[in-house]
């Protein structure tokens, strides 16, 4: 799984923004940003314009922005690609 940092972000800003504020700076609708904090970070897609705007925004690059997960699904998936092939 790929998770936004967004709390961690906000939370870092001297004072800690709201998502009101973020959504401000971003241009973005507060349902927007809402969604995507609280939802620790999940999203389902992510707009391109969105990411290059955080990272201007928060002065990051996209790895500090964005984290990987590894969960169950993506183990069981390396595991069967990494087997070897049986004749």
């Amino acid at each position: 799984m790929i998770r936004l940092r967004l709390p961690e972000l906000m939370e870092e800003q001297n004072p800690p923004w709201s998502t009101y504020r973020l959504a401000k700076e971003l241009g973005y609708t507060e349902p927007t940003i809402y969604r995507l904090v609280h939802r620790r970070g999940q999203f389902q897609r992510l707009d391109a314009t969105l990411l290059e705007r955080l990272c201007v925004k928060f002065k990051k690059a996209p790895g500090d922005i964005l984290e990987w997960i590894p969960d169950d699904s993506d183990q069981k998936k390396r595991s069967r690609s990494e087997a070897p092939l049986r004749r």
